[in-house]
């Protein structure tokens, strides 16, 4: 049935040799045999309750025409800064919407070429990390105060000229002090798949790493866009979620985990995590507080939620199959996991593997196209369109 287990924590028994002395004949009496010991079963675990949309936010006046939401971040207190791109070479936009749903202010923002996400500073400050426009097509971000208006520009890594491609992602660290990049780019026959850590509040570069040799020890190829997700792990650094291939690219990848500390030196060997079944194709990735990397993959068919420990797979939900699914987040409490579905969202309960449907009150197909964690009073953000508007939807429980 559709959201039940596809496999369970295997449970390893040690078996023990007692080995010792056979005591001799004593006149003292036989001790009564104890009884035997009563197991009472513990209960299944209890359900959380089904997250539900809060707030449904027409995201139009901020933009005064068309637009499409690229990036957001949570508010402390529940709101949400959102990043638009009006259509053209325009400058962007960063809305302010409240915890009540209502947008209540914007500023223009320098323009992007491309953006990889936003992140909130200690300072109020909203970072949108990605890619400049031309001429210079340097990979970096803008610090914009959301209130005054107020931006900063920093490059982390030059553009090279005569790059075919380029694709990024980004994250800032748990306690908010780095800034990390991961950019891929294709130079004729060269392929570069780099981290880069900045300070975020001055725009120093901290560290950087080329990955050409923790990749190579367990994929037969670059990452380049096939990346899954840049997780801050709680304890500082980052964990790079990615497509793992073993025959040069003719068959359906494996999930590959790349972990690093702070200063991008690695923690652990690289992980070819193996999914029960057929090879699974990661599409995305989040991590918990607890540290634990949840990916969702796609093997040829079906749709799973994978749970990592220690780089192994340990718990694996089945959620039904859905081609389109490339965003995932977990709720701050730990209780869900969220990714977008054809009416809105599924919210799958990482307790019990149950798996929710939420509406978003949205005849688009597909309205939903991104998840992000929430804070306070909110779950998650769910960024998409509704028709041609520019929507935001705040997810509580």
């Amino acid at each position: 049935m559709t959201g039940q287990r596809r496999l369970a924590t295997s449970l390893v028994v040690a078996l023990v040799a007692l080995t010792g002395c056979t005591a001799g004949p004593s006149s003292r009496p036989a001790a009564p045999a104890a009884a035997p010991a009563t197991t009472t079963p513990r209960p299944p675990p209890a359900a959380v309750p089904q997250p539900v949309v809060r707030a449904a936010v027409d995201l139009s006046p901020a933009i005064g025409g068309p637009a499409t939401v690229v990036a957001a971040v949570a508010t402390p207190d529940g709101g949400a800064y959102v990043v638009l791109r009006p259509e053209g070479d325009g400058p962007l936009v960063v809305a302010t919407v409240d915890p009540a749903g209502a947008l209540v202010h914007r500023v223009e923002a320098p323009p992007m070429g491309q953006v990889f996400g936003a992140h909130l500073l200690a300072d109020g400050e909203v970072v949108v990390t990605g890619q400049f426009p031309r001429p210079t097509r340097d990979y970096g971000f803008v610090a914009v105060d959301p209130v005054g208006g107020a931006a900063r520009t920093v490059v982390a890594d030059r553009y090279e000229r005569g790059t075919a491609f380029s694709f990024g992602r980004s994250t800032l660290s748990a306690d908010g002090s780095r800034l990390y990049l991961f950019v891929a780019t294709a130079v004729a026959e060269r392929r570069l798949d780099l981290l880069v850590a900045v300070d975020p509040l001055t725009g120093g570069f901290l560290a950087g790493r080329d990955l050409f040799e923790e990749v190579r020890q367990i994929s037969t190829l670059p990452v380049e866009t096939h990346s899954a997700g840049l997780l801050p792990r709680p304890d500082g650094g980052v964990a790079l979620a990615f497509d793992v291939w073993e025959d040069g690219g003719d068959s359906v990848p494996d999930p590959g985990l790349l972990t690093y500390d702070a200063d991008l030196q690695p923690v652990a060997t690289p992980i070819h995590v193996r999914v029960p079944g057929p090879a699974a194709d990661p599409q995305a990735a989040a991590i918990g507080a607890d540290g634990a990397i949840h990916l969702l993959v796609q093997p040829v068919d079906g749709d799973l939620l994978v749970t990592v420990h220690g780089g192994i797979a340990v718990d694996v939900v089945d959620l039904g199959g859905h081609a389109d699914d490339d965003s995932l987040t977990i709720d701050p409490a730990g209780d869900w996991a969220v990714l977008p579905s054809a009416s809105g969202a599924r919210a799958v309960d990482l307790r019990t593997g149950g798996i929710g449907r939420v509406d978003v009150g949205c005849s688009s197909v597909e309205p939903v196209f991104g998840v992000q964690t929430g804070a306070g009073p909110t779950r998650a953000l769910l960024l998409g369109r509704c028709g041609e508007a520019p929507m935001l939807w705040l997810l509580g429980g």
